[in-house]
């Protein structure tokens, strides 16, 4: 369990179930293709590296998720690990996944690593690569 001190009033606070519920809200955006709740999620600055390598910014990667023609059925992360530092935050898990791209069966495994900042208002995602799983 992560637990820090909030600098201002020294009380104790556990950001982690916070970092939870906004990564089943993520998985969710991911499956319906939500570009508005991605937008809220993503920081300003945010870069998500592919399995294949290639490095997009916020607005690259809402696009690609808002017109693809990938439906999918269910998705969700697993194994879900969270390690806070002040106002930053490492998640790792899994992400499986399962829909079809124009009419074809796919399946998806992948494993990631998220990092987090907190803002004033909530924790946004700063940074994520994804690895697919063989």
């Amino acid at each position: 369990m992560a637990i820090f001190f909030n600098c201002k009033s020294k009380e104790k606070v556990n950001e982690e179930p916070q970092l939870l519920r906004l990564n089943k809200l993520y998985d969710s955006a991911l499956v319906n293709n939500d570009a508005a709740v991605l937008k809220r999620l993503y920081a300003d600055d945010f870069i998500y590296t592919n399995p294949e390598g290639k490095v997009l910014t916020k607005e690259q990667q809402i696009n690609s998720i808002a017109v693809s023609e990938m439906n999918w059925e269910t998705g969700k992360s697993e194994d879900v690990k969270v390690k806070i530092f002040g106002d930053a935050a490492v998640m790792t898990g899994s992400f499986f996944a399962k829909g079809n791209y124009r009419g074809n069966p796919v399946t998806i495994n992948e494993r990631y690593t998220a990092f987090w900042i907190k803002t004033d208002t909530s924790w946004k995602m700063i940074a994520e690569q994804g690895n697919i799983i063989k």
